[in-house]
């Protein structure tokens, strides 16, 4: 390792010792140093929104699968597609109503619980 002649490293060492900046929730690339990355780093609308278009992604998927394989129209995969249904429907509903309520608190809640981040990349 390179010194300074106070005995101390050097900025080349430094700055080849250091790591990026990371996200402390998942590890991935932050901006800066203690921040989130972009999906950690958003509200509660932005992420009842990536669900909603996770939900209709997985829509989506579903219905090609669907059409070209039975095996598809199963119990299994009627329950996911309703889940899906629901949930957007859900959020669909949480536009309508007043935040501040008990039931949209409750409603938003669950909803998030229900869709970590993780889920949604």
């Amino acid at each position: 390792m390179r010194l300074t002649r106070y005995g101390e490293p050097s900025s080349r060492e430094i700055d080849a010792l250091r790591q990026p900046p990371y996200c402390p929730v998942c590890g991935d690339d932050a901006p800066e140093y203690g921040d989130t990355c972009e999906i950690h780093d958003m509200t509660t609308t932005e992420h009842l929104q990536l669900i909603k278009a996770k939900c209709q992604e997985l829509l989506a998927i579903w219905g090609n699968k669907r059409d070209h394989n039975p095996i598809y129209t199963a119990t299994e995969g009627k329950r996911a597609e309703a889940g899906w249904r629901s949930t957007i429907a859900a959020i669909d509903g949480l536009e309508e109503m007043d935040d501040e309520s008990h039931l949209y608190q409750f409603m938003e809640s669950n909803i998030l619980a229900a869709w970590p981040i993780e889920l949604l990349q």
